[in-house]
């Protein structure tokens, strides 16, 4: 669930991941996230990982096809 720096060990993502599913799945948290219109899901990792990809191709294909560029 985490971004890091890239070659980051495995083992270091697999356990601030963990430690933040924990942590959004407390019901104190997700009242105080709810609150702030945000809906935690407490994604596994791999989970993540895959809807971040889905939504950079999608994101990209929209940029290619508007034509935008930055700045």
């Amino acid at each position: 669930m985490p971004f890091a720096p890239a070659r980051t060990p495995q083992r270091a993502l697999d356990t601030i991941a963990a430690d933040a599913v924990r942590i959004v799945r407390l019901p104190a948290v997700r009242t105080e996230l709810a609150a702030q219109g945000i809906e935690a899901t407490g994604q596994a990792q791999r989970e993540f990982q895959k809807q971040v990809e889905t939504e950079y191709a999608r994101y990209e294909r929209i940029v290619k096809v508007a034509g935008i560029k930055a700045d």
